[in-house]
């Protein structure tokens, strides 16, 4: 399994923030496709609860869940977190 998606599967009930190709801006809780597994979606795609979707000079939406296809994102902003970190360096070290 690759490293990122790894990573990924341990961040579940974390908040990240999703820049997509539109220049829209989504933070939210990181959830699992698979309720009882903490499986990343082979798509690339990301499932989340209690978001706010920021859309460039427009209003700001608040929802309780989204789904963010893969092949939209651009980038991915990881919480600054000391278990976030921990998780990454053992990572590294494999």
């Amino acid at each position: 399994m690759n490293k990122i998606i790894k990573y990924l599967s341990n961040l579940y009930n974390e908040t990240i923030e999703l820049n997509l190709k539109n220049k829209s801006k989504i933070i939210g809780v990181l959830v699992s496709k698979y309720f009882l597994k903490k499986d990343v979606d082979p798509n690339g795609n990301f499932y989340m609860n209690v978001a706010k979707i920021f859309y460039p000079k427009q209003k700001t939406f608040f929802v309780t869940e989204v789904v963010v296809r893969g092949s939209s994102l651009k980038y991915i902003v990881f919480p600054e977190n000391k278990k976030i970190q921990e998780i990454f360096n053992e990572l590294n070290k494999q």
